[in-house]
């Protein structure tokens, strides 16, 4: 079979997993064709996010490519080449748009007001890789292609290309606790279907203790403020914050998500005629939590910056809003410890938080007002509809019930991490962005599976028959047992780095000694 690779931007560590990929098919007999970007004048993310000149990002980008791994069988998209616009295309920018300049719900028209020119131009850009992706699957009859992320730009274009040409296509991204390698197959990286397919059929199996073991050391480093390789970690330098516990009644903390990445995206559309702050005041006001006894901290994103956008505005924003509708707030760049916030308050109110999990752990109640990846995973109380905001009172705290939600947030987490996420017997991370692979059975099978299937398969079908192992893990919780077994994370010497060619080895060790997070 001929398989297409495709991506046009060099970011960690996504060039090398689909690298690895290309071989492991390699190996299965399969044709390799890839694609990337000759670089020009037109813009796209990369150069966008980027805080150096457009001609040094195109030659940043190609030294980061597929061809400092493999300089065979690559084809490239003239960015600079014309194309029409069609009517369908006009979303295809957006995201990445919203993501470049920090766009948050509420800022888009001020974006469309600021940014006209640099989304037009991508629209250029997209239109140009729609048609030349299109060119390059028929010219090389490719009958199988993979996409990195298939959100951004380009991407998304690319992805929209092999859509419309009914070509099997699947994103390719990293996962959230590094092991391994994503795929989604029904849409770009952001879509929900896949771990929601996933978690439906997983969701009433038991975990076992091996299972268990590492849900532990995927996700209780959080609490232990140690490296569990997530490509960001936050508060990692926390200090107490004493909420006023002279002060009467319940409270509630507002932990906002950072929504730029996902906003335009149908399957994470606030699905309210109201914007998100209205919907928690709205919650706050129906469970008659008095509004001094409320607290919004600050995302600690928006107090970084990604490339050159800063997200401080968004900050500036809620402290004002907060202010306006007399509730305390909490900068995002304050070292409060989210975790003790957590522990002090009554309930917990979120829009798509992953702080929905810490909360799980140290047993305070959740409430969630939009669709995210883990709204299916029972964890939290949704309210989606004003119907059911209306229908909110105090059995979501009085009736909350710890051991049942702790139950079904590691079998999530283990759902995400080790099932929805493929190839964790064969792609390990090291730190953040560094991996070794092994080319074994496991991952040829999976990839046959794919190929010839073209949907999401669980990396990992085994479970309990009895709920034993589970009674002890919630057990040791409740009692205050956060230890972990860092041994499960053992590796063997059968694992190898996938390396650059010759003179293009000194990018790794340079883009080491950049922060986490970065390009």
């Amino acid at each position: 079979m001929k398989v297409g690779l495709i991506n046009f931007f060099p970011m960690r560590p996504h060039v090398e997993h689909m690298y690895f990929i290309s071989k492991c098919l390699t190996k299965l007999g399969h044709d390799i064709h890839y694609l990337s970007c000759a670089g020009g004048e037109s813009k796209c993310y990369y150069k966008i996010i980027s805080q150096k000149s457009d001609r040094l990002a195109c030659f940043q980008c190609k030294l980061g490519g597929f061809k400092s791994y493999d300089d065979s069988n690559i084809s490239y998209v003239d960015i600079d080449k014309r194309a029409s616009i069609e009517d369908k295309m006009f979303d295809w920018p957006r995201s990445s748009s919203y993501t470049a300049f920090r766009v948050e719900e509420g800022f888009e028209e001020i974006f469309m007001e600021k940014s006209n020119k640099i989304y037009d131009e991508l629209l250029l850009s997209v239109a140009t890789v729609y048609e030349q992706t299109k060119e390059w699957i028929k010219k090389n009859s490719i009958e199988y292609v993979m996409v990195f992320n298939g959100r951004m730009d380009i991407l998304r274009a690319s992805l929209e290309a092999c859509n419309d040409l009914n070509i099997p296509v699947n994103t390719v991204e990293r996962t959230w606790f590094g092991d391994g390698i994503q795929l989604n197959f029904r849409g770009n990286c952001l879509n929900l279907k896949d771990i929601t397919f996933i978690h439906e059929q997983y969701k009433d199996k038991p975990l076992t203790k091996f299972q268990l073991e590492k849900v532990k050391s995927a996700f209780l480093p959080r609490f232990s403020n140690e490296d569990n390789n997530e490509w960001r970690n936050y508060n990692r330098n926390r200090s107490e914050y004493d909420w006023n516990t002279s002060v009467s009644g319940l409270k509630c903390l507002i932990l906002p998500s950072s929504k730029n990445e996902v906003l335009g995206h149908p399957d994470w559309k606030n699905p309210h005629n109201d914007s998100y702050k209205d919907v928690f005041l709205k919650c706050i006001d129906k469970l008659g939590i008095e509004r001094h006894n409320v607290i919004l901290r600050g995302h600690p994103n928006w107090s970084e910056r990604i490339g050159s956008a800063e997200g401080m505005h968004i900050n500036d924003d809620f402290k004002k809003w907060s202010k306006e509708v007399g509730i305390n707030y909490i900068e995002s760049h304050d070292s409060a410890d989210t975790l003790g916030l957590i522990k002090q308050a009554d309930v917990v109110l979120l829009n798509g938080s992953s702080s929905v999990f810490e909360a799980a752990f140290l047993g305070t109640p959740a409430i969630l007002v939009s669709p995210c990846f883990y709204y299916s995973a029972g964890i939290s109380k949704n309210v989606f509809t004003e119907e059911e905001i209306q229908r909110l009172d105090l059995s979501c705290i009085t009736k909350y019930n710890h051991g049942e939600t702790l139950v079904k947030a590691a079998r999530f987490i283990y759902t995400h991490g080790f099932r929805y996420a493929q190839f964790n017997e064969s792609v390990k991370a090291i730190t953040t962005t560094e991996y070794i692979y092994k080319f074994d059975e496991s991952i040829m099978s999976k990839l046959k599976y794919f190929l010839e299937n073209n949907d999401i398969a669980s990396n990992d079908e085994n479970y309990s028959d009895s709920t034993k192992d589970e009674e002890e893990f919630v057990n040791a919780i409740l009692k205050g047992d956060f230890s972990y077994n860092r041994k499960s994370n053992a590796i063997s010497d059968d694992f190898v780095k996938v390396n650059r060619r010759f003179f293009y080895k000194p990018i790794d060790w340079i883009r080491s000694l950049m922060k986490r997070g970065d390009l």
